[in-house]
């Protein structure tokens, strides 16, 4: 670990391991660079709590104009605003495809794939990898499967509060107030030139922290001439830890059952965390293989993303529905998914869409978190998940209207009222894709539905 951290960006690889230590067995050197990466995981995620508290505790309180076009430039200059972008290691050429073109892929994810006119497979044979970096900070790497919003938002939020700013390119899309994107695809408005010179930084905003990571990343990769997307989660995690050693103290990394007066802070966490203490606490043994199976990333190959691809929307409804026992819920899950469906089809807003995505993220990752058999107060729910009661309080209304939950109303009428207690139980064992967000207007009209449908504690 010494010698990583010195040599660093440079990787230490198996092949030095075995030469530096004068060993006989590659077996030998391969077995201690895994310890060498599991022991690099178990410090991401503990790097990665100390990072998302900073940014907490840090930009609390701090707003972007609504302006989005807004110069930026005064504002952020003195902040460590994270920025996030995506880059490729190992990209496919059209040599390794026996000159093939892929044409059922676009963009960096296109380039990660053999053809499946080549192995009939499409395997993937480079890694791509999502970057989350601050000035003068510690960087995070993760190998991500592709570019979607549903695939890099929940491990963006990994990192940063959901309101925190950021910057990024014009690929991601995410519900916050505080994400300003610039796009890299600018043309210039000056006839004699083809692109912009706004299109790396404009008004503030760049990526330009990320990028440089990216290369550092590219130029350190090229040691371990190809890596095996199966276990890229594990290097970039060795990778990850050793060059964020310099930006944590020991004290960031013990866990709380090792520090003397351990200080717990209250935050508007995200779900992603809320068994990263338990998973990474002292005492987890096994054998190395064990581990290592665990910290593999699934490289599913093209025939197998196709597959699913394929698979309708009517069957997955169809296979999710008959986890539901009961006919009544079963008829109003359908409902609420058909007007889900419906909604899709109409004219939405880039705003709209994006509130619905978020909301439907946070639905599915606490869905099965609320029991069955008990009953759960809303506020003790928002905090074991370390998120905004009020967001809770969206999805409490729209689950009880449709009758997936059961909801007492824990509160009495008084002068002042502050705070509203419900306890809460799940009725439906599964939960498909719904509507979560409606317009302004019909709000009052759906709390007094809502509120009616709540049973009352005489």
């Amino acid at each position: 670990m010494k010698e990583a951290q010195v040599q660093y960006p440079k990787v230490l690889t198996v092949a030095e391991i075995k030469r530096r230590l004068g060993l006989s067995s590659t077996g030998t050197a391969y077995l201690l660079k895994r310890r060498i990466q599991l022991f690099a995981s178990d410090l991401v995620p503990r790097m990665q709590e100390a990072f998302y508290r900073d940014n907490k505790l840090r930009f609390g309180d701090f707003r972007f104009p609504r302006d989005r076009e807004a110069d930026l430039t005064e504002l952020v200059k003195d902040k460590p605003i994270p920025q996030a972008d995506t880059l490729v290691l190992y990209s496919v050429g059209n040599l390794s495809n026996k000159g093939r073109k892929r044409f059922r892929r676009k963009g960096q994810t296109s380039s990660i794939y053999r053809s499946s006119s080549v192995d009939g497979r499409g395997e993937q044979v480079g890694t791509l990898v999502n970057t989350v970096a601050v000035k003068n900070g510690p960087a995070f790497f993760d190998s991500i499967p592709n570019q979607k919003a549903e695939t890099v938002n929940p491990i963006l939020f990994k990192y940063i509060p959901v309101h925190n700013p950021v910057f990024t390119d014009g690929g991601y899309s995410l519900p916050s107030m505080n994400h300003r994107t610039i796009n890299h695809s600018l043309k210039s408005k000056d006839k004699r030139h083809t692109w912009s010179r706004g299109r790396w930084s404009k008004n503030g905003i760049h990526t330009q922290v990320a990028e440089g990571r990216q290369g550092i990343l590219k130029r350190a990769f090229r040691s371990y001439g190809w890596l095996n997307p199966k276990y890229s989660t594990l290097a970039l995690n060795e990778f990850t830890a050793i060059g964020n050693l310099r930006y944590f103290g020991l004290e960031d990394l013990l866990p709380d059952e090792s520090k003397e007066n351990p200080v717990r802070y209250q935050l508007d966490d995200n779900w992603s965390l809320r068994d990263s203490r338990n998973r990474n606490m002292p005492g987890h043994r096994g054998p190395v293989s064990e581990l290592v199976s665990k910290q593999t990333y699934d490289a599913k190959t093209l025939l197998e993303i196709q597959h699913d691809e394929r698979k309708s929307d009517a069957q997955r409804i169809k296979d999710t529905l008959t986890k539901v026992p009961d006919l009544k819920i079963r008829r109003r899950l359908q409902l609420e998914n058909h007007r889900y469906r419906r909604w899709l089809k109409g004219k939405t807003t880039q705003d709209q869409r994006r509130k619905q995505r978020y909301y439907q993220t946070l639905a599915e990752s606490i869905w099965h978190t609320i029991p069955s058999d008990s009953l759960i107060e809303i506020h003790d729910l928002a905090r074991r998940h370390r998120i905004s009661g009020k967001h809770i309080y969206r999805l409490l209304g729209i689950w009880t209207a449709a009758g997936l939950i059961e909801t007492i109303d824990l509160n009495r009428k008084t002068k002042n009222k502050i705070i509203e207690y419900y306890d809460i139980r799940r009725l439906s064992p599964a939960l498909l894709p719904i509507l979560y967000i409606m317009p302004k207007a019909a709000v009052p009209e759906f709390n007094k539905r809502w509120h009616a449908k709540a049973r009352r504690i005489a």
